[in-house]
């Protein structure tokens, strides 16, 4: 992942936060087939109530928390 530029994002961040993107065809390519492989196989057995509840609420550090456990 890459920080975004400007011309790329549109929208506002919290301060400190930054849009992040996939730099290239290949690294999405990886990222389609490898990343998203691994995270459903993991997913399954992971309770992401926490997360989605962090999600909707735009808690952000209980987002972190909770993308932690499950990397």
């Amino acid at each position: 992942m890459t920080k975004a530029r400007e011309e790329d994002y549109q929208g506002e961040l919290p301060d400190g936060m930054v849009a992040l993107m996939i730099p290239n065809a290949e690294i999405k390519e990886t990222f389609e087939t490898t990343v998203i492989k691994w995270f459903d196989d993991s997913t399954k057995k992971w309770n992401r109530n926490a997360l989605f509840d962090a999600v909707w609420n735009g808690d952000c550090e209980g987002i972190t928390k909770e993308m932690n456990a499950l990397l």
